[in-house]
């Protein structure tokens, strides 16, 4: 299992670091991630305090993360992943 997350969250950083290196490039074509989680918590409702909870992360840690402020690491892939849906293979 261990050896699947760690492909799967390698997979997740060099898509990542693509789109990232794609959006610096095609800026009107991305926005930051932080910008896409808070989409997805109003669509489904979700206070930031609900949603640090979830996720494990302080709300202050959380604040930082919609700001885009924070690396998005696998393990936060991973958790993104579990709470709010989506793929760990694509950021998008």
């Amino acid at each position: 299992m261990l050896k699947k997350f760690k492909r799967i969250a390698s997979d997740f950083l060099r898509t990542t670091k693509l789109v990232y290196d794609f959006a610096q490039h095609n800026s009107d074509w991305s926005k930051p991630p932080g910008n896409t989680i808070k989409d997805i918590l109003k669509e489904k409702n979700l206070s930031v305090k609900d949603f640090a909870n979830i996720i494990g992360f302080s709300e202050y840690n959380t604040e930082k993360l919609l700001l885009s402020e924070t690396e998005i690491t696998p393990l936060i892939a991973y958790r993104l992943t579990n709470s709010i849906g989506g793929s760990i293979r694509f950021l998008g």
